[in-house]
């Protein structure tokens, strides 16, 4: 097995999970080894989409399984592979039966259920509510010992092998709360209007910067073939420059939950990045800073996504 194979399969093992106690191995492989399955691309939702979806009924823009015909008949957003912002793509949801416009527990479709063209669902958010997102301190160090010397002491050289590793990795403990926001360095308006929300929104509402796909996947390219971290390194940058962008806000009252899990976020994700960066010291250390990537976009990222919807719909 290639050096180069080796490595995609431990990222995707890292990234994919565990379900059931099974390793999943998901790995798309086209004229080589690709690992554009490690992440969901950024949503975003556009009107105008639907009108570019028309031009091509057959094709699936946003790689979501549902054709771009199929997403005007649900009523859904074409250039939005996860449209209610729960988490699930939305052709699993319509495979699934459940409605890929509202968001879960509670969109089960009935039996027999058929979409009607143009049909979306008014979705109603509750307002965010960010206290038991953070944690009491603001440590977000994952670890200060070097996983990759201590894998090598408790396996044996021929006991390593992407199980052994990903079975070690899922083994450490990742952070998954949000650093405690500094609430001093936040300017909060005295009273709020619909136009001072509206700019907040427009402000802060560039979180594609949150998840960057293109980014990632150039990293891990140059991580595991050249040891090179400039991509994951300029990630870490873009993370900052908006973590320093939001400290500059004015923040209505109203989007102060937003704000804060804003700032959380974008602290934990850059902390993160830097550790993944740190992949010629520690290599397993960065792997696991994967996994804990992984595991708090799922979490984070909708929440947030959500809010900045919530917050948009009550300014319409």
């Amino acid at each position: 097995m290639s050096r180069r194979l080796l490595i995609i399969i431990i990222l995707s093992v890292l990234i994919l999970g565990v379900a059931g106690g099974t390793i999943v191995l998901l790995i798309q492989r086209l004229e080589g080894e690709d690992i554009s399955l490690l992440v969901s691309p950024a949503p975003s939702q556009s009107t105008d989409a639907e009108q570019k979806a028309l031009a091509n009924p057959d094709g699936d823009d946003d790689g979501d399984g549902l054709t771009n015909a199929q997403e005007v008949l649900w009523g859904t957003f074409p250039d939005n592979p996860d449209s209610d912002g729960d988490g699930y793509k939305d052709g699993e949801e319509v495979a699934a039966g459940h409605d890929p416009t509202k968001p879960g527990p509670d969109d089960k479709l009935p039996d027999g259920f058929q979409p009607a063209q143009y049909q979306r669902t008014e979705v109603s958010y509750e307002p965010l509510q960010a206290d038991q997102y953070f944690s009491s301190g603001s440590d977000m160090v994952l670890t200060s010992d070097n996983l990759s010397d201590d894998y090598k002491r408790r396996y044996k050289e021929n006991e390593r092998n992407p199980d052994t590793l990903a079975k070690y990795v899922e083994q450490q403990p990742i952070i998954t709360k949000l650093p405690t926001a500094n609430l001093d360095k936040i300017t909060v308006q005295q009273s709020s209007g619909p136009q001072s929300l509206a700019a907040y929104i427009k402000a802060v509402d560039n979180i594609s910067i949150l998840r960057n796909n293109t980014l990632l996947i150039e990293g891990l390219n140059q991580l595991y073939q050249h040891n090179n971290p400039a991509a994951m390194n300029g990630w870490r940058l873009q993370v900052q420059f908006y973590k320093e962008d939001l400290l500059k806000q004015s923040v209505p009252p109203e989007a102060m939950d937003l704000h804060k899990v804003l700032l959380g976020y974008s602290q934990l994700l850059e902390s993160t990045l830097s550790t993944i960066a740190e992949w010629n010291t520690d290599s397993v250390k960065a792997m696991t800073a994967l996994r804990q990537l992984n595991t708090n976009d799922r979490v984070f990222y909708p929440i947030i996504q959500r809010e900045i919807n919530r917050l948009r719909g009550t300014v319409k």
